[in-house]
């Protein structure tokens, strides 16, 4: 038997608003307000979990809209913010901030 073939890597499965509705509601059950920003912001933007962990404040341009990923396929990139999801939950991490990552573990790393 064969693996079916992929083109690009790419996942067609994107949540409707019905979907988005759900994992909203999911969310709303965690507990710890910083999983969910990282999830709805890997939601919102499109990226990669490892790009989003590897932000840090001063890869945020509050004033530009814009933030830059250090670690991408493709090297450093900087990215417009224009959804206002993206900017409040940017904002929300940065009311809980705990050192210089936007998006620590529990220790602030």
């Amino acid at each position: 038997m064969e693996a079916p073939k992929v083109d690009d890597n790419r996942v067609e499965n994107i949540l409707d608003k019905t979907g988005l509705a759900n994992l909203r509601k999911t969310l709303e059950t965690w507990e710890n307000e910083r999983p969910v920003l990282v999830v709805l912001f890997e939601f919102y933007t499109g990226k990669r979990k490892n790009e989003i962990l590897d932000l840090r404040w001063t890869d945020i341009d509050f004033e530009c809209r814009t933030f830059k990923l250090q670690k991408t396929k493709g090297g450093k990139k900087t990215v417009p913010a224009p959804e206002y999801q993206t900017l409040n939950i940017i904002e929300k991490a940065h009311k809980i901030r705990k050192g210089s990552w936007v998006f620590p573990n529990t220790d602030g790393l």
